[in-house]
């Protein structure tokens, strides 16, 4: 009987949390996320979701190989899960993504746990005999005014943070609509050229 219940227990870890973090994964996150927001509904409160991607990972790859990064990775979740309070919930959503959700957060407090992450996360870090800083880019979206689910309010944070980059990276940016919109045109534009090129129409 303890022999299954250990393998129940390490099928669970595998299945819902990130083996090289221990962080929750993308499953866990959403399904974690979900109830939050249930919970937020509720009790009419606002809710923040932060998309926090590493700036130059890809840097810390090639320098100093996977293993450098796995440390990277578990250092950045670690710092993380040290800013987190006991209604919060931090992930691993994929390479070096990770998301936060704030519960019972206003914007402007949204903003101010941003800023304190991105010092934390920016901390020295000794890799091999190397001493980098690390830095990282992040979108807010908020709850209920950027979306009401899950799914929608990562892709809201996802843009945003995406804005944090374009505008200099180690930088926390809010999702707005007009996002939406110019991503909306971007799109347009790119599919026109496409089309523009197949019929030859720009030679």
């Amino acid at each position: 009987a303890l022999e299954r219940e250990h393998t129940r227990a390490r099928i669970r870890q595998l299945a819902f949390y990130d083996g090289l973090t221990g962080l929750p994964n993308r499953s866990l996150l959403q399904a974690n996320a979900d109830q939050a927001m249930a919970a937020a509904a509720r009790n009419d409160e606002q809710l923040a979701v932060l998309f926090i991607d590493l700036d130059r990972f890809k840097q810390v790859n090639d320098s100093f190989g996977h293993p450098g990064g796995d440390e990277l990775l578990r250092v950045v979740a670690r710092r993380l899960q040290e800013q987190t309070g006991p209604m919060d919930i931090v992930g691993r959503l994929s390479g070096d993504e990770f998301v936060m959700v704030l519960a019972a957060c206003d914007a402007q407090s949204a903003a101010e746990r941003a800023e304190r992450i991105l010092r934390r996360l920016s901390l020295p870090l000794q890799l091999d005999d190397v001493q980098i800083r690390p830095s990282a880019s992040v979108g807010i979206s908020m709850f209920p005014h950027d979306g009401h689910d899950t799914e929608t309010l990562l892709h809201h944070a996802d843009m945003a943070m995406y804005q944090a980059k374009h505008s200099g990276r180690n930088l926390a940016r809010f999702y707005s609509c007009e996002m939406d919109q110019s991503a909306q045109e971007r799109l347009a534009l790119e599919n026109a050229l496409r089309e523009a090129l197949a019929l030859g129409q720009l030679q």
